[in-house]
């Protein structure tokens, strides 16, 4: 705990936006000893669960510790649920905290921004990889007298959304992008690390949510003097438009063929990109790394007990010692499993989020995990979409046992249920300006969601 002689240490929090929990730990087809060492000298989750599957909601879910009701509707416009009211970061701020930031411009857009005080917040094209601008800008921030301590520094790190752009990346497979970018962020991490004080700083690495990496996967650029030069007869003859078309056929027909090749429902989903129509709760998309590692941290390594993303700033001021936050929240702090003491679990309540993804009509689904089973269904109807499995005999998500089970289901809808209305508050948000709706449009159009 802080010693009140003491200055209060710093905050490094890291956002790795699209890591899945499953490729960050105990993965044996790439190395990534910075990760492993910290995971022992810390504290990691490895059931971390994200309550959506989109990055803005995510992160405001993240940084409020409340629960994304209401993403699942179908909207035209957003709500700033992180206002200043129910951010954590006004709370760091009123405790003596400096804050500054480095993200991605569509977060920026959003409105986060107005939350931190350095003026070089927000990447965009070139540099939105940590290999090819980003790394540097962020050892910037971290050297010496830049941020004024005590500080909190987010860093949001567009490393493992889709294309993954490593070097070469449009010769290889997302799957082998996606490997070689967990090295990339493994050897950043170093040298982030050896700027830094950890024994008065905490280290806090997470996600916003994971992704889907398919199991059969052709999206290596193919070329040749035959390829290349139909590619420039399309591109420079036929109106933009109908370029568009046929990108959009031929990506269907791949998907087609490589789907009668799968067997599994867990093979066939892998072939889903996040704006499809299917954007249900598998934990491909929720279960994301969670590490506390530093300052006041004790080497526990991994802790298996089920946890939630909204339960993060909760710890951090537990961590710290610091008040805490009034009211208003669903997350809790997760010190005493961190103390190795027991804690009751708590479900994850999950809502998939609607707006602004690639379908006129997505079907938006609702649900709740605990450590042993998955519950979702949809967001109107509870008799419609609805999926139930048995995580410890099915954890890869693919026997539906909801019309074997309607008993378990019966249970697991109490859960829901009582979790939105018992938890629900009045969230007093924001709606978005006509111009900011449209320069969040313009950045999310750029990640390719719209």
């Amino acid at each position: 705990m802080i010693n009140s002689k003491r200055l209060k240490p710093n905050i490094l929090f890291i956002v790795l936006d699209g890591c899945r929990a499953d490729k960050f730990y105990d993965n044996k087809n790439f190395k990534t000893p910075v990760i492993d060492s910290l995971i022992k000298q810390g504290s990691y989750f490895s059931q971390a669960i994200s309550s959506t599957d989109y990055t803005i909601s995510a992160i405001s879910s993240i940084f409020t510790s409340r629960y994304p009701f209401g993403v699942g509707e179908t909207k035209e416009y957003y709500d700033k649920t992180h206002s200043e009211s129910t951010s954590y970061i006004t709370n760091l701020k009123s405790n003596g905290y400096n804050c500054y930031a480095t993200m991605h411009s569509a977060l920026d857009a959003m409105g986060f921004s107005s939350y931190f005080e350095n003026d070089n917040q927000s990447y965009q094209g070139k540099d939105v990889q940590l290999h090819s601008g980003l790394g540097e800008k962020t050892l910037g921030m971290l050297k010496p007298n830049v941020m004024k301590s005590p500080w909190i520094y987010f860093i949001h790190v567009l490393a493992f959304h889709r294309p993954i752009r490593v070097p070469d990346f449009e010769k290889m497979s997302i799957n082998e992008r996606y490997e070689l970018m967990m090295e990339i962020v493994d050897s950043w991490l170093a040298k982030i690390l050896d700027t830094i004080d950890l024994k008065n700083t905490l280290l806090v690495i997470t996600s916003d949510h994971g992704d889907y990496i398919p199991v059969i996967d052709n999206t290596a650029k193919q070329s040749g003097p035959i390829i290349e030069k139909s590619k420039s007869f399309i591109k420079n003859f036929l109106p933009k438009t109908q370029v568009t078309n046929i990108h959009k056929k031929k990506k269907e027909i791949l998907r087609q063929v490589r789907s009668s090749k799968l067997k599994t429902s867990y093979e066939k989903r892998s072939l889903n990109e996040r704006p499809d129509e299917n954007r249900f709760q598998f934990d491909e998309l929720i279960r994301v790394p969670l590490l506390f590692a530093g300052y006041g941290v004790p080497s526990r390594g991994e802790i298996p007990d089920l946890v939630r993303s909204i339960d993060i700033f909760p710890t951090i001021e537990s961590i710290l010692d610091l008040p805490k936050k009034k009211s208003d929240i669903h997350g809790r702090s997760l010190f005493s499993l961190i103390e190795n003491e027991e804690m009751e679990e708590f479900p994850v309540y999950m809502e998939s989020t609607t707006i602004h993804t690639g379908q006129k009509s997505p079907k938006a689904v609702i649900g709740i995990r605990t450590s042993s089973h998955k519950y979702f269904r949809s967001l109107k109807n509870p008799n419609e979409n609805c999926h139930l499995y048995d995580l410890r005999v099915d954890p890869k998500e693919e026997n539906n046992l909801a019309e074997k089970n309607p008993e378990k289901v019966t249970e697991m809808e109490k859960l829901l249920e009582e979790i939105r209305v018992k938890t629900s508050f009045d969230t007093h948000s924001e709606k978005y300006s006509k111009d900011e709706s449209i320069r969040v449009e313009e950045e999310l159009k750029k990640l390719g969601y719209i």
